[in-house]
């Protein structure tokens, strides 16, 4: 109790002004005012896509990292053909159990998109998803785009696994033994 009395007269004597305990601040002010937060990055300006044209011909999934090229009877083919009769190119296709679905390209632009059977793309609606074409019905006329040459393999079967059954009579004693 006295030390708590006497701890009340120390702080009372040195706020009316008394000796400070405290030693006096002299530091000089700095010189400038600091900044309260970073200032702000400048804008970011992506480089112009010309600097990307070496890396989009040259394309990432393919082994040789080579630019497509048509085999030499495809050539004289498409010289036949001036226009294809529909502006659709087949990237990719997804089968599953729930759903089968298209990845095309219309031909000149960047990029893909995903349609599913019984949607329409570019005026096309796509009837009918196979693992290398695509059936697509515009009015009554009745086109098959299929898959690029250079996009071509084999479907990949997604791996089982068996169905589980319960252990047998024999199965259950020997795990019982091995305790």
């Amino acid at each position: 109790m006295l030390a708590i009395a006497g701890l009340g007269t120390v702080v009372a004597y040195e706020l009316t002004g008394g000796v400070a305990l405290a030693p006096e601040v002299t530091a000089a002010a700095p010189p400038s005012a600091m900044p309260e937060a970073a200032p702000e990055p400048n804008e970011f300006r992506p480089p112009p896509q010309r600097q990307f044209n070496e890396i989009s011909a040259r394309p990432l999934f393919f082994p040789s990292r080579r630019p497509f090229a048509p085999p030499a009877g495809a050539e004289a083919e498409a010289a036949a053909v001036a226009e294809p009769a529909v502006a659709l190119e087949l990237i990719g296709v997804l089968l599953t159990d729930q759903e089968r679905a298209a990845l095309l390209q219309p031909l000149g632009e960047a990029s893909a998109l995903w349609a599913r059977e019984q949607q329409t793309v570019a005026g096309w609606l796509v009837e009918e998803i196979a693992p290398d074409r695509v059936r697509l019905r515009e009015g009554h006329r009745v086109e098959v785009v299929e898959l690029r040459d250079d996009q071509a393999r084999e479907p990949v079967k997604p791996k089982r696994k068996g169905k589980r059954t319960a252990p047998t009579a024999a199965k259950a004693e020997k795990a019982e033994r091995a305790k």
